[in-house]
C-alpha cells in the first residue's frame, strides 16, 4: 500500500520520491538517459531502495527519432555491458537485490 509514482516528465508524478522504498521498478526508461548520466541514475535508483531493483533496459534502437535524426534511445548498450556495469552496483549495494532484463 505504501507506494509512490515518479516520472519528472509528468506534472502529477514529477515531485521526486521523499524517502527510500522498499523496491524500485524501472522499466524502459535507462536507455534513453544521456550516456554521461546513466551511471548516475542508475545509482539513484539504489539510493532509493532498501531491498531491491526491478530494471528493464532495451538494447536496440528504438523506432522513434528526435527532430535532428538521433534515435531516442540515447544509451544503447549490449546486454553484456548492461550487465557488467550492474556487476559493479552488486558490489557497491549487496543487499539490495537485482532484477535486470532486457527488450532486445
Amino acid at each position: 500500500k505504501d507506494m509512490y509514482l515518479y516520472d519528472p516528465g509528468v506534472e502529477e508524478y514529477s515531485v521526486y520520491p521523499p524517502k527510500k522504498f522498499d523496491g524500485v521498478i524501472c522499466t524502459d526508461v535507462v536507455e534513453h538517459i544521456p550516456e554521461n548520466d546513466v551511471i548516475d541514475f542508475i545509482n539513484s535508483l539504489f539510493e532509493l531502495s532498501k531491498k531491491f531493483i526491478f530494471v528493464v533496459i532495451a538494447t536496440i534502437p528504438a523506432t522513434k527519432y528526435f527532430d535532428d535524426g538521433n534515435n531516442i534511445h540515447l544509451c544503447l548498450k549490449s546486454k553484456d555491458d548492461w550487465e557488467k556495469i550492474f556487476l559493479d552496483f552488486k558490489i557497491k549495494y549487496p543487499n539490495i537485490s537485482q532484477y535486470i532484463h532486457f527488450n532486445d
